[in-house]
């Protein structure tokens, strides 16, 4: 049973001892006897193990019973698509048909479908796929927040369009199905590489100006090839995105004025914009304004001079 804890994250837990043939007064005696952490009702920490998430969320999944895994909120954690931390609440989703009793410290989903390609594993711990996790929270969480995850997710090369489809062709009828559909519906059409450039494209489209619909390739004086961020349609402005704070020394200044300069030098009027122009957006579309009008000045004094 030891030898198994040091699979599982150093978690013993009762369901596994008995499944062994162990009674609840051997088990609790064991752990009585090692000095054990308890973690949460019926699942308890070896000694010289490092309490983590890892073990917490294996403890829930193991004190569930047969066939739980890790799916909602927990599984985004496990993804890398939350903060993974000591969480309070272990998510974990269970067939519809199997038993379990009310524990402490974990919330219990049903399902009457969840087939084995729609469940991974992260650090040996069973958990539902990302889009399903996904799709899963849809209810639970902001349209905005839900973007984000989902453009986030495609980056990192967990999901795929297809894979979110999926879920919407599949799951119809329950809880925040139409959001995550219309969510996923939005992602065929704005194919943004962040949520912060989604959020200047959603911007930027309210305000009437028309946009691209995902990163423009620019073909710049060497022959490369920069994809610019927002391009505006009949148009050579760009618009440059950075989601995190402007820093005013270090790599990302010099890469990002390389690029700006890169841009310019290949016919594009770029404008920049950062996470903390947001919280201005007027100034920001007027800066947009500004640079469509001042492009078009250029374009009619030179079509005046041919």
């Amino acid at each position: 049973m030891l030898a198994s804890a040091s699979r599982r994250h150093g978690v013993l837990t009762w369901p596994s001892a008995r499944d062994l043939g162990m009674s609840r007064w051997a088990y609790h005696r064991l752990v009585d006897g090692l000095a054990c952490q308890p973690l949460l009702p019926g699942a308890h920490l070896v000694p010289g193990v490092t309490a983590s998430p890892f073990a917490r969320i294996m403890a829930g999944v193991l004190v569930a019973g047969p066939g739980a895994v890790a799916s909602h909120a927990t599984a985004l954690r496990l993804w890398g698509l939350f903060e993974l931390d000591a969480a309070v609440i272990v998510d974990v989703t269970l067939p519809h048909d199997r038993r379990h009793r009310r524990i402490d410290g974990v919330r219990v989903h049903r399902t009457r479908h969840l087939p084995e390609h729609w469940i991974g594993e992260v650090e040996g711990i069973p958990v539902t796929s990302p889009a399903r996790a996904l799709r899963d929270v849809a209810a639970s969480t902001t349209p905005r927040i839900l973007r984000n995850k989902v453009i986030d997710a495609e980056q990192r090369g967990l999901v795929t369009l297809d894979d979110l489809r999926d879920q919407c062709d599949r799951r119809q009828r329950t809880p925040g199905a139409g959001r995550y559909r219309a969510v996923v519906n939005a992602r065929r059409r704005d194919r943004s590489d962040s949520g912060f450039e989604a959020d200047v494209r959603a911007l930027l489209d309210g305000a009437g100006i028309r946009v691209s619909a995902g990163p423009v390739p620019v073909v710049c004086l060497d022959g490369s090839v920069l994809h610019a961020d927002i391009a505006i349609e009949d148009s050579n402005v760009v618009v440059e995105c950075d989601g995190r704070a402007y820093h005013a020394d270090g790599p990302a200044f010099s890469r990002d004025r390389g690029r700006w300069a890169i841009l310019q030098e290949a016919g594009r009027r770029v404008v920049w914009a950062t996470g903390d122009m947001l919280d201005d957006p007027a100034a920001l579309v007027r800066r947009v304004r500004i640079a469509i009008e001042q492009e078009r000045a250029l374009r009619r004094a030179g079509q005046s001079r041919a």
